[in-house]
């Protein structure tokens, strides 16, 4: 199945192939469950995004993709209550077989425990969303902004394997800052207001917040080890292209990464308060948008679904798993922030993890990586999906 999926010509820069991957996945659902298709429109994202559509468009290719298809199932057990929701968090990644690797291990475990009669107390959700290089909104996004199989606990197939368990993410926003000058001749400097030298006292105070942030390490295992603390970095600046004229507007591209612990509000309006004392020290107006946000998550061994998991694994490949947290993002933050659930992930094969851009060569996965991650994903299923529902959340169900 792996090597099926892997043959479909597919690039996901550009979404070639997305069809074609898409049919495979709800053909292969169908022949154990009920598949079904769901076309996001395309306007959905012009909705959501608003009056900041044109200002996210710069960092994000919002129009690529469309229109958008997310492939369903359910497992049904014995309740028709979701007890564990499985995506692959957040994007197929087409062509790239470790990424389509997470999928088709999903997909078997479910496809196993179907099969063989065992009985569910609680049903299964499966979702392959595509977001590739959009944020997530448009497939994990889409999923909880309507509550399409909504549960406690969700298990996506990212970033992890065959010892590491995603825990959860940095959190993240992007800010673009603008100061408001008078643009004059170069040859007349004292006529004008340059716009730039406003943003260079907002450099200097980015940095130093930089600073005071680089102090703040958290206790929690954040990889890799030298990204712990959170960060600020000015990304982007751009300002008048003509060589001879003081610019009236001078932009900066801010990425923000928080730790779990800290919040998107405090963040942001610490980073507001800076532009404001700016503003009044260079009597420039300085304005600031954020265009793109998103909250930390992390969810600690202790939790339920967490630590059934690091049972199975442990069980399986004979060693104590690693739980991480990631200095990027994936699209854990959706089910956490919006439903309040314990988001985890999981996925057969090693990896780079310190690289965050995916490539489909990059990423190869054995027959007996596949293999154990199907096993440790099915008992995780039966184990979790067949536990009390006020059982302790530290005690996995043993079996």
């Amino acid at each position: 199945m792996l090597a099926e999926m892997s043959a479909i010509p597919a690039d996901g820069t550009t979404g070639e192939g997305y069809p074609e991957t898409v049919g495979y996945i709800a053909t292969a659902l169908s022949e154990f469950t009920r598949a079904e298709k769901i076309d996001v429109p395309t306007s959905y994202l012009e909705a959501l995004w608003g009056k900041d559509l044109a200002l996210a468009r710069e960092y994000l290719p919002v129009s690529q993709f469309a229109p958008r298809t997310i492939v369903t199932a359910t497992a049904a057990g014995a309740s028709n209550e979701i007890a564990l929701h499985l995506t692959n968090n957040y994007d197929l990644y087409w062509g790239a077989r470790k990424e389509r690797a997470a999928t088709v291990a999903q997909i078997l475990a479910l496809k196993a425990l179907m099969l063989s009669g065992v009985r569910l107390n609680r049903s299964v959700f499966l979702s392959a969303t595509p977001d590739a290089y959009i944020g997530g909104e448009s497939g994990a996004g889409y999923l909880v902004a309507h509550d399409i199989g909504r549960a406690k606990a969700v298990l996506a197939g990212s970033l992890g394997g065959p010892d590491i368990i995603t825990a959860g993410y940095k959190g993240h926003f992007w800010a673009k800052i603008t100061t408001h000058g008078k643009s004059t001749h170069g040859s007349r400097p004292m006529e004008g207001k340059n716009a730039i030298d406003a943003m260079m006292v907002v450099q200097e105070k980015i940095k130093r917040l930089a600073a005071e942030l680089a102090t703040n390490v958290s206790p929690l295992p954040i990889v890799p080890e030298h990204a712990n603390a959170p960060t600020i970095a000015m990304c982007r600046i751009e300002a008048n292209l003509e060589a001879t004229f003081i610019p009236d507007r001078c932009s900066l591209g801010i990425d923000r990464r928080l730790n779990p612990g800290e919040t998107l509000s405090r963040a942001m309006r610490d980073l507001e308060d800076l532009v404001s004392e700016a503003a009044r020290e260079t009597g420039c107006s300085i304005n600031i948008h954020f265009p793109h946000k998103v909250e930390p998550t992390y969810t600690p061994p202790e939790d339920a679904l967490h630590a059934t998991l690091r049972q199975n694994v442990r069980n399986t490949i004979g060693r104590e798993p690693r739980s991480l947290i990631w200095s990027h993002y994936l699209g854990l933050h959706y089910f956490s922030d919006a439903w309040g659930s314990a988001a985890i992930a999981y996925a057969p094969g090693t990896v780079d993890h310190g690289n965050v851009h995916v490539t489909g060569s990059e990423r190869t996965v054995t027959d007996d990586e596949l293999a154990a991650t199907v096993q440790i994903l099915a008992l995780t299923i039966h184990d979790y999906v067949n536990r009390s529902s006020t059982a302790n959340a530290s005690s996995p169900q043993e079996e």
